[in-house]
Order: C-alpha cells, then sequence, then structure tokens
C-alpha cells in the first residue's frame, strides 16, 4: 500500500490501458521555456492494452520502448518523419538484431489493416512486409522508392499510395507484383508510360498526376480496364494539349460517361465529341461501332 498518494500512478495505468488511440508526437524545440527536448525522452508502452489507433511523429524509434506489445491490437499504425530506412525495424522494433531471418510468428501484427509509413527514407519495400500480412490500405508517399517489390506477400493489399517518390518507369509484369489492387496513388513522380497498368484488370483508381506522360496515346494503355472509374492526370505535360479531356476520355469507348477524369465527370458536350470521334474512326478503320 502505497502511503503518499501523490506516487499512487495505479490510476495513470488503468487509464491507460483503456484507451485505443495513442499519438506520439516529438518535436525540435524545446517543451514551453524549460531545455527538455520531448524526442529526447524515452516512452515506454507496457501499459497500454487495447490500443487500436498508434501514431508516430517526429519521434526516434530507438527511444519508444516495448513497442511490440501493441501487435495483437492495433488496426491503424502510422510512423511518420522518424527517418526509418526499412520495415522490418519497424516490425522487429524490439530486437536488438533486427534481421528478417530471426522473425518468429511472436513478429507478426496480425490486426494491422492500415500502414502508413510517409515522410520516412524507405528506399525499399523489404521482406519484413509479411510479418504485417492483413495490411490492405499500404502508403508510402514521400520516401525514396524507386521499384515496387515484396507486394504479393500482402494478399489483402487493394490500395497503395507511393506519392512522390523516386519512380521513373516500371515493369511490365506489374500486375503480377500487385495481384487484386483497386487503387494506385503514383503521383507526383517521374513516369513518362502507362504501358505498365494495362493488365491492372480490378483497378478502379489510378492517380498519376504530376509525371512527366507527354504523348496521348498511353491512355490507350488503360483504356480497356473493365473497373477503372477515377483518372488523374492533370500535371503532367500530356494535360496541356487541345481537346485534352475527349482525347483521354476516348478510348474508353462506351465506358468514357463512367470515368471521373481530373475529380470531373464528363459533360454532356464532351460526351458527343467523344462519340464523333469515335465514329470517325470506325468508318476510317472499317469497323462496327461498340458504342
Amino acid at each position: 500500500e502505497v502511503v503518499d498518494k501523490k506516487y499512487d500512478f495505479s490510476h495513470v495505468l488503468d487509464f491507460n490501458s483503456h484507451l485505443i488511440g495513442l499519438i506520439i508526437e516529438g518535436s525540435s524545440e524545446p517543451y514551453k521555456t524549460s531545455n527538455i527536448y520531448s524526442s529526447a525522452l524515452s516512452i515506454e508502452l507496457t501499459s497500454f492494452k487495447n490500443i487500436e489507433n498508434l501514431t508516430i511523429n517526429q519521434y526516434p524509434m530507438d527511444k519508444i520502448y516495448h513497442m511490440g506489445n501493441l501487435r495483437d491490437t492495433v488496426k491503424y499504425l502510422k510512423v511518420n518523419n522518424t527517418k526509418l530506412r526499412n520495415i522490418v525495424e519497424l516490425a522487429m522494433c524490439e530486437e536488438v538484431h533486427k534481421t528478417i531471418e530471426n522473425a518468429n510468428d511472436s513478429h507478426v501484427w496480425f490486426k494491422v489493416t492500415h500502414l502508413d509509413l510517409s515522410d520516412n527514407r524507405i528506399e525499399v519495400i523489404d521482406e519484413a512486409i509479411k510479418l504485417l500480412p492483413q495490411i490492405e490500405c499500404l502508403t508510402l508517399n514521400n520516401n525514396l522508392l524507386s521499384e515496387i517489390s515484396n507486394i504479393t506477400l500482402l494478399p489483402r493489399l487493394s490500395q497503395l499510395y507511393l506519392a512522390s517518390n523516386n519512380f521513373t518507369t516500371l515493369p511490365d509484369d506489374l500486375h503480377t507484383k500487385l495481384g487484386y489492387i483497386v487503387y494506385i496513388d503514383l503521383s507526383q513522380n517521374k513516369l513518362t508510360s502507362l504501358s505498365s497498368f494495362s493488365k491492372l484488370y480490378s483497378l478502379e483508381g489510378l492517380d498519376v498526376s504530376c509525371n512527366r506522360i507527354e504523348k496521348i496515346e498511353e491512355v490507350k494503355n488503360i483504356g480497356h480496364l473493365p473497373c477503372l472509374e477515377n483518372l488523374r492526370l492533370t500535371g503532367n505535360p500530356v494535360s496541356t494539349i487541345v481537346d485534352y479531356r475527349v482525347k483521354v476520355l476516348e478510348p474508353f469507348g462506351k465506358r468514357a460517361a463512367d470515368i471521373c477524369l481530373d475529380n470531373e465527370k464528363p459533360n454532356q458536350k464532351e460526351l458527343d465529341t467523344v462519340s464523333v470521334h469515335q465514329a470517325l474512326r470506325i468508318a476510317r478503320e472499317g469497323k462496327s461501332p461498340t458504342f
């Protein structure tokens, strides 16, 4: 029994054990008028038993202890601005030797469905991603990625965000690396072609805005995708050509009306123009209309 109640922290521990959300926010500035820097303080997470939503921002990972205790409860995990270089550092956070060869079932984050590792220094999606097998939405914006790897280790993945990385090209067999993907954000990279997306038949949304796509012919690579409804091309050189919207919509044929291009559905005038262009093209080619 504690004699002096001011030293009794049991009520704090009890409170922590019931929390379902936790944000650990660091700072490069000292706390108010003190000389204490919050990011230099160690944080111990043992008392948090039910955290489902965990956010770590601008806080050094090596100052956070027993984060692995949250593996059985966390569903939404965000780790931003921590200078994280690879996923294994996070997945095996409590280990001294963080290598995937040393991983076992105790390192698996069974409930994480949304993982956001934006604003870090990740150069490759390493094999440790398999320690988060339930991921449905993976966000890696503003890192140092130049290739897509190990995504097949995530059988439930449907949304992938890779904006502001170092992508210049994508492989022709991209569909074998992504599987059943519904939405991809590759905005603000340096892509010049859409050919790699041609076999992503489950794709519903594609954001390739602010890349280096110049030729309108590139749209033909995705015009036949049966589920695609949202397309962002704004910020590419191609978006400055005359009748840009009509020319992008034309390869979609009878589905042109379903396409939301740059956050805007086509108006009737655009659809009428698309129909005329298609009719003229069909007449030139001597084929039967498809609309």
